[in-house]
């Protein structure tokens, strides 16, 4: 993950770390991301486990989550992934462009889903009966 760490942040994205998966939920509560890239394999949980404590929390559902794995990689794990709520699964290894990539895919979707909510709220504010 140090790896994955160094290139995001080589293209200037902000960066948490977490070391198992405890750590990760503190700091997901903590920080608000919009996306979360959560390894399978951790210490103490799977990723799958804090993907769903994620999806289940009101107050985090709108944080993307993405799993990575390097050896959890069948398409029973993959179907597990995205069974626990998460909005994508990577496989490692994989190239820093491709990586990049798929961060930034994913970036596009919450950008055009922050700006539908926000017009969303416009037209509801325009369409309100103004009361005398």
């Amino acid at each position: 993950m140090w790896a994955t760490t160094r290139v995001l942040r080589s293209v200037g994205a902000t960066v948490h770390e977490a070391v198992d998966g405890q750590s990760c939920l503190t700091t997901v509560r903590q920080h608000l991301p919009d996306l979360v890239l959560l390894d399978v394999e951790l210490p103490d949980l799977l990723g799958y486990e804090i993907c769903r404590r994620i999806k289940n929390d009101e107050s985090l559902k709108a944080v993307y989550v993405v799993m990575l794995s390097s050896s959890m990689t069948t398409s029973d794990d993959q179907s597990e992934g995205l069974e626990s709520g998460a909005d994508g699964y990577i496989t490692r290894p994989l190239p820093n462009r491709e990586l990049l990539a798929r961060v930034e895919s994913v970036a596009r979707i919450i950008r055009a889903e922050r700006e539908r909510d926000r017009l969303i709220s416009k037209l509801q504010q325009a369409w309100r009966p103004s009361r005398p």
